[in-house]
């Protein structure tokens, strides 16, 4: 399987879904067939090839993360942290 990174001018690099508190950051594009959990609250999800696509970081606002994001987010503009629910 060939993955590429992802290009942000055609695609969001993060995603924030406020309903469930999961930060999605997005790596390369591919399908995703197996994930490593790091710990209870962090996934990397993999390739066929074990090529980490995405990584999804649960209790995000719990952890702080949204808002340093937020602080960030000027440095960022070009790349704006989407805060829509992800795709069932």
């Amino acid at each position: 399987m060939n993955t590429t990174p992802v290009n942000p001018v055609n695609r969001e690099i993060m995603r924030y879904d406020l309903e469930v508190d999961i930060l999605s950051i997005f790596l390369k594009e591919g399908k995703a067939v197996d994930s490593k959990w790091l710990d209870n609250d962090i996934i990397i999800l993999l390739s066929e090839n074990k090529e980490p696509l995405e990584i999804e970081i649960h209790n995000a606002r719990q952890k702080g993360l949204i808002k340093i994001l937020q602080q960030l987010q000027q440095y960022l503009k070009p790349y704006p942290l989407s805060t829509k629910p992800a795709d069932k």
